[in-house]
């Protein structure tokens, strides 16, 4: 009994972990979306109860996701993330049902892998660099940045540089507290402290900062919880930017998402209660341990930070945070992937992963993974005549 109480006190100091992950990412994504902080929460609520039924996994925002999220809310607006995590959610359940699943080669794989990285990082840079480009897709925001022309808010960019260099440097530099205590806490917990200094009145400061969602003035209107709600009446470019986010969305989920066990369930549980009262999808990442008694501590810490300190939250450089996603994105780029492609693929693995990759730069991302899709089926008839 001593030595249960003994287990269970570390084990539970792991929801700190799972907290600073879990509210670090989505606090990112609502930053980047211009969601409401009522989305953060509930996305954090649902990634620490869905987690309690996997193994050393956490549920997290990942930083693919929100391509189709920012495809959708460049196209026809932000209301109706939620109804486009919620399809998705479903979507991504019943695909994750068929028999032989979806076979990605590793051509195919890594040129999709190198594809959303890259649009994460050209989608989120208006972000690091405070530009004030638009654009639904890659190639959109290409065309916005040279209209615009390149004029960062140097602060900003100060800021942003410091989560990047941590970003990258501290998972390597300490191997074995970056378990305990992630990266993305200390590449933004950095310039949050920076910013406090340098500019300490909020309402005249010169960067972008999270304070439009982080408001908690008014907890009452449904319209806070439930987003979907807010949607002007459905026409075809609502049902047709939906559907396309949607199925974009299942298939991000479906390709790099386990399918063993109690994962995809899991998974789609919590994206459809993400979904449905704030929009912030996720897939499961590693942690050290995680139990019931760490989800209480998740939940009881992110909820104090929402109630003790919501305008030290509104005070986090969005700069940082745009850096988080584009970090975390290039960090799930199997590099090692290439070896295996040309070993095995040779000539036409290199063709179909420049023509994966080509997809993501001048497509929008639902088109990019049907192309990739087509590729993968290609692929594998492909191997089937040479067999």
């Amino acid at each position: 009994m001593i030595q249960n109480k003994k287990n269970s006190a570390p084990q539970a100091l792991f929801g700190l972990t799972a907290a600073g992950k879990v509210f670090s990412c989505a606090l990112a994504f609502a930053g980047c979306l211009s969601l409401n902080i009522y989305a953060v929460f509930a996305c954090c609520a649902a990634c620490f109860i869905a987690s309690v039924f996997l193994k050393e996994r956490i549920l997290c925002p990942d930083a693919f996701l929100i391509v189709p999220l920012v495809f959708v809310a460049e196209s026809v607006g932000r209301e109706v993330l939620a109804v486009t995590v919620l399809i998705g959610a479903a979507l991504y359940f019943l695909l994750s049902k068929i028999k032989n699943g979806i076979h990605m080669p590793a051509s195919v794989m890594l040129g999709a892998s190198v594809g959303l990285a890259f649009c994460v990082t050209v989608l989120l840079t208006t972000y690091y660099f405070g530009i004030g480009a638009h654009g639904a897709t890659a190639f959109e925001m290409l065309k916005n940045y040279r209209y615009l022309g390149f004029h960062p808010n140097w602060r900003g960019v100060f800021y942003g540089t410091i989560t990047l260099f941590a970003m990258i440097t501290y998972p390597f530099k300490f191997r074995t507290l970056s378990k305990y205590l992630p990266a993305e806490v200390v590449s933004l917990v950095i310039p949050f402290v920076l910013n406090l200094f340098l500019n300490p009145d909020g309402a005249s400061t010169p960067i972008l900062e999270t304070g439009s969602v982080s408001s908690l003035n008014v907890p009452f209107f449904v319209r806070d919880y439930f987003p979907v709600g807010t949607a002007e009446p459905t026409v075809q470019t609502y049902v047709a930017a939906v559907a396309q986010g949607a199925f974009a969305l299942a298939l991000i989920l479906l390709i790099y998402s386990e399918k063993s066990g109690k994962i995809p369930l899991t998974t789609a549980s919590a994206n459809a209660a993400s979904g449905i009262l704030g929009g912030i999808p996720s897939l499961p990442a590693e942690i050290k341990s995680y139990s019931p008694s760490a989800c209480a501590v998740a939940v009881a810490s992110v909820a104090a930070v929402g109630c003790l300190a919501p305008s030290l939250t509104a005070r986090l450089p969005l700069h940082s945070l745009a850096v988080v996603l584009i970090v975390s994105a290039w960090k799930k780029v199997p590099f090692s992937g290439f070896s295996k492609m040309f070993g095995t693929e040779k000539a036409p693995g290199a063709v179909f992963f420049a023509a994966s990759l080509a997809s993501f730069v001048f497509l929008d991302v639902f088109k990019a993974l049907v192309v990739c899709m087509l590729l993968a089926m290609l692929s594998r008839a492909s191997e089937r005549r040479a067999a």
